[in-house]
Order: structure tokens, then C-alpha cells, then sequence
């Protein structure tokens, strides 16, 4: 399975904290172990939207990306940094997670994923 990886991604979650002067502020913190390597996949299959979504605000295209379990606990909302591969750098926002089935151990997970321009 190791072969089929081609980027490396850590995950970050927001997590609030106080600041020196005890002001809410909100902070990226790794949420799993860091990356010995590549770990992540993106969809090939993705030609993004084709759809004309006509007038209005227009949502981000999401890709499903593949993450190998050792990730960690990947949640909606958290941030992959893929720092390596062909489409690295970039930032992504989980939007979903599909897991396997309880009793269940997988050695991958699927992510829906947006690109997200925030600071870590």
C-alpha cells in the first residue's frame, strides 16, 4: 500500500487557547503523528465541476483524497498541509470522512477536501 502514496500530509485541528494578554484566540495544532513519509493520495478520476451552478455565491470544488490510516483521527473541519508531491504545497479543508465500518481496521481512509487559503 506504501507505494500507492505520492504526497505527505500532516493534520491540523483548530483549538482554542488564551493569548499572554488571556484573549480567546484560535490555534492550528498538529492533531496526529508527524509524517515519516508520503502518506496521501488525491482522486485521479477528479476533472473537477463541470455543472454551471448560475448566479450566487459559488461553493469551493471539493476532491476526495485517500490518507493512510497511520494519519490519525481525521475530523470535518480539520486542515491537511500536504507539503509533498506533485500538487504540494497546498492546503485542504475536510468537508467529510469515511471510515470503515466499526470492528472494522482499514489501512486507508477517504476524505472529501476543499482547498483552504487560512494560516496555520
Amino acid at each position: 500500500m506504501r507505494l500507492l502514496w505520492n504526497h505527505t500530509a500532516r493534520l491540523y485541528r483548530a483549538t482554542a487557547l488564551r493569548d499572554g494578554f488571556g484573549e480567546p484566540v484560535e490555534a492550528w495544532l498538529p492533531a496526529g503523528p508527524e509524517p515519516t513519509g508520503p502518506n496521501a493520495r488525491p482522486d485521479a478520476a477528479w476533472s473537477g465541476r463541470l455543472a454551471d451552478q448560475g448566479a450566487g455565491e459559488e461553493q469551493a470544488a471539493a476532491r476526495r483524497w485517500y490518507l493512510d490510516a497511520s494519519v490519525g483521527d481525521v475530523q470535518e473541519r480539520d486542515v491537511l498541509d500536504v507539503t509533498a508531491g506533485p500538487e504540494a504545497p497546498v492546503r485542504l479543508r475536510v468537508l467529510s470522512v469515511a471510515r470503515p465500518a466499526a470492528g472494522i481496521r482499514a489501512h486507508h481512509l477517504e476524505v472529501m477536501a476543499e482547498i483552504w487559503e487560512g494560516e496555520i
